[in-house]
């Protein structure tokens, strides 16, 4: 054993929760991934002191990613009194934590369903206020689970696009209405008036090149303007 790899296997117990409570049950079968000498002087650690440097860890990297993807969603959040943030220091979100293998899909699954289950649950009075809050909603929860999934691996240059397990397709109804009320020749719909539901979202090749897109204004020019 080395100060090294002692290093690297205290990393490991920290980022890997299933991993963790295999250690401090005393599961034998943990030794293999973390080293024989590594895994007897963990087992010499305090449990509680190794539980809250874990989920110092995992709230630490979760916040960092809830922060700038959902950006916009905080800054409605004096309005809405819905903070994503919140949803770390309630009892589902610290098991999720306890339980989280940092930077797996799976976790960043768990963690985002229950975002979005804290922002649109019983949001009527919200949606009135402001009517493009489910697009908003699902717009940052689109791109949280995107950047969640792995990378594909192997590539293709040059070659035919492939989808990866993480790619989204989002459908956002006041996108809908605007193209709608373009192809009619009617005023555009009220929500879309002071509406970021859209701006910055993915587009498909058709809507780059139809021109439809080129002077939207961007998602931080639309929030400015309606909190102004």
């Amino acid at each position: 054993m080395t100060g090294r790899s002692l290093h690297d296997a205290l990393l490991t117990v920290l980022s890997d929760g299933p991993l963790r409570a295999r250690l401090l049950t005393g599961d034998t079968s943990a030794r293999g991934m973390l080293g024989r000498e590594e895994w007897v002087m963990l087992r010499r650690v305090s449990v509680e002191r190794l539980c809250r440097m874990a989920r110092f860890l995992a709230r630490h990297y979760y916040r960092e990613r809830i922060v700038r993807l959902f950006r916009h969603i905080r800054t409605l959040a004096p309005h809405t009194g819905r903070d994503p943030l919140a949803v770390l220091d309630t009892p589902a979100g610290l098991a999720s934590l306890d339980q989280s293998v940092l930077g797996t899909h799976a976790t960043a699954e768990r963690l985002v369903s229950l975002i979005e289950d804290s922002l649109i649950g019983n949001d009527a009075v919200i949606r009135l206020a402001i009517p493009y809050w489910r697009d908003l909603v699902r717009y940052h929860v689109t791109m949280f689970r995107v950047e969640a999934g792995a990378p594909l691996s192997g590539g293709n240059p040059g070659g035919t696009p492939r989808r990866t397990p993480s790619t989204r397709i989002l459908d956002l109804d006041c996108e809908r209405e605007l193209h709608l009320s373009r192809s009619r020749k009617r005023p555009r719909p009220a929500c879309w008036s002071r509406a970021p539901a859209t701006g910055g979202s993915p587009r498909s090749a058709a809507h780059k090149t139809s021109g439809c897109w080129s002077k939207r204004p961007t998602v931080s020019e639309l929030l400015t303007n309606w909190l102004g």
